[in-house]
């Protein structure tokens, strides 16, 4: 019974490290930073107004790649669950591993994302992103074709409908069978990279983590790969 009650202590414990780490990390800045390919310009707005945000979203190219953390219930407790799984991982990593959720971003002006959520694969909006409950960052590949563009969303909205991928949690430690119609956000990012065979990493969807990418977009030639950051808000 003493054992068992050290457990639970630990166990505890150890969330409510996790917890504060994640909180601290969320600190944001207010400042909105974005690329607008047709200046080449990179524009930063210290306290955005809503004309700023606006042009920001318009800046980004269809089938960019979003990766966020935020505050949402769901958003924190993956976080967290990342934290304690990769505790030591973190500390070398800067705490990357406290982005929590990834989409697609399709809307050229209309906002419109495709993500999995816990309710399944739907369509959102990348306008909330852009409050101060939330940090993003979006990446684009200037090297993807037209036709890797086409394929890329014709993947991604043929999975509307699929479930989220619950048992995906447990895939990050136990060797599960993949289930193909059910999602959690980076399985869908990275499964419809692959459909349009775009520079990317290349593990198995259902291993990787938002942290992942972060890593994957930061470390990769952006000479050799295409890929550049186009936005970031709250850092």
């Amino acid at each position: 019974m003493q054992k068992r009650s050290k457990i639970i202590e630990a166990g505890v414990s150890t969330w409510a490290s996790a917890s504060r780490y994640y909180k601290m990390n969320l600190n944001h800045s207010n400042i909105l930073k974005f690329w607008d390919y047709k200046s080449n310009t990179w524009y930063k707005c210290p306290e955005p107004t809503a004309s700023n945000i606006k042009d920001a979203i318009k800046a980004i190219p269809p089938g960019a790649v979003f990766v966020s953390m935020s505050n949402s219930w769901i958003s924190t407790l993956i976080g967290i669950w990342g934290l304690i799984t990769h505790l030591y991982q973190a500390f070398l990593r800067g705490f990357k591993i406290m982005y929590s959720h990834t989409g697609l971003y399709f809307g050229s002006g209309s906002q419109e994302t495709v993500e999995a959520f816990p309710h399944g694969v739907d369509i959102g909006n990348f306008k909330k992103y852009l409050d101060k409950s939330h940090k993003v960052q979006v990446w684009y590949n200037k090297n993807l074709t037209v036709d890797q563009l086409l394929s890329l969303k014709e993947f991604a909205y043929q999975q509307l409908g699929k479930a989220y991928d619950y048992k995906a949690f447990a895939d990050f430690i136990f060797d599960l069978k993949e289930d193909e119609n059910a999602f959690i956000c980076t399985e869908l990012v990275t499964a419809a990279m692959h459909s349009c065979k775009a520079p990317f990493l290349t593990a198995d969807p259902a291993a990787i983590q938002p942290y992942d990418l972060v890593e994957y977009f930061e470390n990769i030639s952006s000479y050799q790969s295409g890929w550049r950051k186009v936005l970031e808000w709250g850092y």
